[in-house]
């Protein structure tokens, strides 16, 4: 006996509600008796989806039964009398997830996917990783039709698999790695300014947070930053630049009235560095915005990341997961700093090995950054 005349399958005929489950050769029996129309949908285990019976094998049974189509389907009329009765309540109520999950789905059963599809993704826009929405998504369209919804499913925290988010600098093979180690460790022997290093790495580590984002489960290929051109580069290369200046303005003013105070003719930064205090205190600062700056960066909406308020009220909005990540953040900038401490009797040793932890260290924390905003992008990128 052959393993489809003993298993269950699921069937959804047109325009109900409730699942009903039969053999397979139940099914080819009432294909034949002319019970069941091409639209009427099967389960499939094998592939997870829920598949129209004419396009399975039963379509042959249809065609041997003659499927006719009659003019005046009583079930189609009652179907389109209730979608527009939701379009009604849709005019009415626009914002109502609940008439647009109904919408969505009496669309799908009158075969128009496209108007199912605007229904289901304005649910999603306005409660995202709703459960119901994303329910019915799933039961109604393929895998492939599945990715082309935003905010479907919500991805898992990067800290729920560490060991993955450690790796994440070697996803790609040591290269990826190693080049952007040798890269900021030239730029550190050639005493390139901190800043304009400190720049390229916040730049590099956008970048990396952009594609988190947008499911990427592997470092960015380096063919990547040729296609992505100004929208993804330059743009953000500027933004970086306009905060890191914010950044040095915020310290040459609170050193600069503190040596007012101490009457030293020390410069703001050598000010900086001679006071532990202020240099723990700007650090943790640091910690506690930049990740929200690199998020706004990443996001929609990257001219918010210059507004000091903007960065300020997102880390508000995402709360206890971006505490998360900011720990996360506050720990990897702390192994950079002890390694800089341990090698700085050899300046030249302090300098390769500083960048080469910071390499290996940025594409780790933006893969947690990049979670973080793609499990929050409606926040993030929210008007309020």
């Amino acid at each position: 006996m052959s393993p489809k005349t003993e298993l269950m399958y699921f069937l959804l005929r047109k325009g109900a509600t409730q699942e009903e489950q039969w053999t397979w050769c139940d099914l080819e029996e009432m294909c034949r008796a002319g019970e069941l129309q091409g639209d009427a949908r099967v389960f499939l285990d094998g592939r997870g989806v829920w598949v129209p019976i004419a396009e399975t094998e039963l379509a042959d049974s249809l065609v041997a039964a003659g499927e006719p189509e009659p003019d005046d389907d009583p079930v189609r009329e009652t179907l389109e009398d209730d979608y527009q009765a939701t379009v009604e309540r849709l005019r009415e109520s626009p914002e109502s997830v609940d008439a647009l999950i109904d919408a969505g789905a009496l669309a799908c059963e009158l075969g128009d996917g496209d108007a199912a599809r605007e229904h289901f993704q304005k649910a999603l826009d306005i409660r995202p990783f709703h459960a119901r929405t994303a329910g019915e998504i799933k039961r109604r369209f393929s895998r492939a039709e599945r990715s082309e919804f935003r905010a479907l499913e919500r991805p898992a925290p990067a800290w729920d698999d560490l060991r993955e988010t450690v790796l994440f600098a070697f996803s790609r093979g040591p290269l990826h790695a190693v080049v952007p180690a040798a890269i900021l460790a030239v730029l550190g022997l050639l005493h390139v300014h901190i800043g304009l290093i400190g720049a390229a790495a916040m730049l590099w580590m956008t970048r990396i947070v952009s594609h988190a984002a947008e499911g990427g489960a592997e470092i960015p290929a380096w063919g990547d930053w040729c296609r992505d051109g100004l929208r993804r580069i330059a743009f953000p290369a500027v933004l970086v630049l306009v905060i890191c200046a914010e950044a040095a303005v915020l310290v040459t003013a609170v050193a600069s009235g503190l040596m007012v105070i101490d009457k030293t003719s020390l410069s703001a930064m050598e000010y900086v560095a001679a006071s532990p205090l202020m240099t723990v205190s700007f650090a943790l600062i640091s910690v506690a915005y930049l990740p929200a700056a690199l998020l706004l960066l990443a996001s929609d909406r990257p001219l918010r990341a210059v507004a000091p308020w903007r960065v300020i009220a997102t880390i508000t909005k995402v709360g206890h997961e971006y505490a998360v990540a900011s720990l996360l953040f506050a720990v990897m900038s702390f192994v950079c700093a002890l390694i800089y401490f341990v090698s700085s009797a050899m300046p030249a040793v302090a300098t390769i090995t500083t960048t080469a932890a910071v390499a290996i260290l940025i594409p780790p924390a933006g893969f947690v950054l990049g979670t973080v905003l793609a499990r929050h992008t409606h926040i993030v990128n929210s008007e309020e």
